[in-house]
């Protein structure tokens, strides 16, 4: 299974229609609001999609890579 991620405009009527049209065939919609933020952050630290960093120094290292 593919998973799509799409930001949309909810006050738009015909991102509802186009939605349902999806639900219709059998497509499975997660809307962020489903999960807090931090649900998601638990479910990365579950499955392991964490960086550890030894100090500071290292930290900025990984995340300006």
């Amino acid at each position: 299974m593919t998973t799509v991620t799409v930001e949309y405009d909810e006050t738009n009527p015909l991102v509802d229609k186009i939605l349902d049209l999806l639900r219709s065939i059998g497509a499975q919609i997660k809307t962020r609001s489903d999960k807090s933020e931090l649900d998601y952050a638990i479910e990365e630290l579950r499955l392991g999609k964490t960086i550890k960093c030894d100090s500071f120094e290292d930290y900025l290292s990984k995340v300006s890579e």
